[in-house]
């Protein structure tokens, strides 16, 4: 084969660089509660430097209406990259981030104020495990008899 060929990525596959959709606060009040997935180095036109996306699983409602639970990125602020940082986040813990105000900065968009907080708890198990079986009698035990 000869000659240039041009590489395109799926859907999916760019999904999966950036971690799936971004996730978009409605307005004050609004909340974000999904498990933290991983952090990753912020890529594209409006990266910037040393700054990172956040992605977590968790409950979106699509255009249509309808609720479903996926990987979702968090382009943060400043400030809430560092409250994300600090709190040590590991792969699996529940975070909430709510939208607590917009302050007005004198540019075109207001600057956002968060509350972060964690669970580290892990998720409540499922059914527990049935007990082993118990060993096999002893030879000469009583229960052992040959009929």
């Amino acid at each position: 084969m000869a000659g240039w060929q041009k590489v395109t990525l799926t859907p999916e596959e760019e999904a999966a660089l950036q971690g799936g959709a971004f996730f978009k606060f409605a307005g004050v009040g609004s909340k974000m509660l999904g498990k933290f997935v991983k952090s990753q180095p912020q890529t594209g036109q409006f990266a910037k430097k040393d700054r990172e996306d956040w992605v977590f699983r968790a409950q979106v409602t699509k255009e249509d209406g309808s609720k479903a639970i996926e990987e979702v990125s968090v382009n943060p602020t400043k400030k809430l990259q560092a409250q994300l940082k600090k709190c040590n986040l590991k792969p699996g813990y529940a975070v909430k981030i709510t939208l607590t105000a917009e302050i007005d900065i004198g540019m075109a968009n207001k600057m956002p104020e968060y509350d972060v907080e964690f669970d580290p708890s892990p998720a409540p198990a499922g059914a527990a495990k049935p007990p082993p079986p118990p060993p096999p009698p002893a030879a000469g035990a009583d229960d052992d008899l040959n009929f």
